[in-house]
């Protein structure tokens, strides 16, 4: 009286394709999220905000990894189940934001989100350090190793709300630290 009889799950298998190193069938345990199975299989080009799962039964949602992992959306991160297809969609925009900001990293932010987006929703906002006078966007072509103009924006202006952002632009929030005056003393001081 009293006992209970456990029967584990087996391996389960899951198509991944896309955006991906390689689309393969992959087996993976049971409760395993989509996050994890896609984690290992990503390229530089892959999205994790346009996630496409097909279930067996012919059941298609969308995902955004993104929301999962800066929200805690749990429901942007599914489990996955046997016979699913996971398809990874190819980025849009992915830039690089750094310097005096809260969050620095690489984004990729959905379309009509611009710099403004950039600042305080991605990058969590301006240090106290930040000068706002000059945010230097560093905009490259189809080379990612070339700039092709650096363009300065004043943050206390209107003008940021305006400026969109393209494929592999580079942002930069300088310290207001560098324009300190500074005062060279020489001789028996």
């Amino acid at each position: 009286a009293g006992d209970q009889i456990v029967v584990p799950f087996g391996n389960i298998e899951v198509f991944l394709t896309g955006e991906v190193i390689a689309s393969t069938w992959i087996t993976i345990e049971p409760l395993t999220r989509l996050s994890r199975l896609v984690s290992d299989h990503l390229t530089e080009y892959s999205s994790i905000r346009n996630l496409t799962v097909h279930s067996k039964n012919d059941n298609t949602s969308q995902y955004d990894l993104f929301l999962a992992s800066r929200l805690g959306e749990k429901e942007q991160n599914p489990y996955l189940r046997a016979g699913d297809t996971v398809v990874v969609q190819r980025v849009d925009r992915s830039v690089t934001i750094s310097g005096q900001v809260e969050r620095p990293g690489t984004y990729q932010p959905l379309p009509g989100e611009n710099l403004v987006e950039l600042l305080e929703y991605y990058g969590g906002g301006l240090t106290t350090l930040a000068d706002q006078h000059e945010i230097r966007i560093t905009r490259y072509t189809n080379n990612a190793s070339t700039p092709s103009m650096v363009i300065s924006v004043d943050a206390a202006t209107d003008a940021v709300n305006n400026t969109p952002l393209q494929n592999l632009d580079r942002i930069d929030v300088t310290s207001s630290l560098r324009r300190l005056p500074v005062v060279y003393l020489d001789g028996a001081v």
